[in-house]
């Protein structure tokens, strides 16, 4: 059973497909196995990572720029 180890995150809901899986995730919660947005550590840096429903916002050191504060 692929769900016996309980692969979704964060309350997600394993379903079962033969011998796969698919993870119907709680709202806030992206991905194969429902992580936070944030999870990975998007914001480069020193910025912040906003989670806003399935999407995230980076909040910028002073004199970084761009999406993922890369500059």
């Amino acid at each position: 059973n692929p769900c016996y180890k309980r692969p979704c995150k964060n309350s997600g809901a394993c379903i079962r497909r033969g011998r796969r899986f698919t993870c119907k995730c709680r709202r806030g919660y992206i991905g194969r196995y429902c992580l936070n947005p944030c999870y990975n550590r998007p914001c480069k840096n020193g910025g912040a990572c906003i989670k806003k429903g399935r999407r995230f916002t980076c909040k910028c050191r002073r004199g970084y720029i761009g999406r993922y504060c890369r500059t």
